[in-house]
């Protein structure tokens, strides 16, 4: 018998994997894992809050990457056009503005290749910090107190046991 379920996500959840399944009691899915981890209980708002913001941060960081990439291919683009449009031979005098130009212009689109590569790595280190935090922290689970008393003679144990 194949059971289905209705999920709701709306477009920016559903890139961080925030979905929440509509029938109750529904098994969780594998995309749940980066949410709630693997421990029972609700999820506590601030998880979910911590979570959703390292996996939006690492989003935003990754699309800010290859911006900065495709930046900087049309930069050494820029660079590479600028050097045929000169004549033959102009960076003899390394002092001379032409050739500062040319080499200013590569420096700046290796300087953004570079921030771009530093976004991707940053955008991964985020999604690994949401996913280890994910499963590092424990989702609550209901304690009901447990109350014992220990009656021997001449001495009564009252112990309470729960948790905060």
């Amino acid at each position: 018998m194949i059971r289905q379920s209705l999920v709701l996500c709306s477009s920016a959840t559903l890139l961080i994997g925030l979905c929440v399944a509509g029938r109750a009691g529904a098994e969780p899915s594998f995309s749940d894992r980066f949410v709630r981890g693997t421990s029972p209980g609700e999820v506590p708002t601030a998880k979910v809050a911590t979570i959703g913001s390292m996996y939006t941060l690492s989003a935003a960081s990754v699309g800010l990457g290859i911006v900065n990439l495709l930046r900087a291919g049309g930069q050494r683009d820029d660079a590479e056009a600028y050097k045929l449009s000169q004549p033959a031979g102009f960076c003899a005098d390394l002092s001379s503005a032409a050739c500062s130009r040319y080499h200013a212009l590569h420096s700046e689109a290796d300087t953004t290749r570079t921030i771009g590569i530093g976004l991707l790595g940053l955008g991964g280190l985020l999604a690994l910090g949401g996913a280890l935090t994910a499963e590092l922290w424990t989702n609550d689970v209901p304690v009901t107190p447990a109350v014992a008393l220990d009656l021997e003679q001449r001495t009564a144990l009252i112990g309470i046991e729960t948790r905060f």
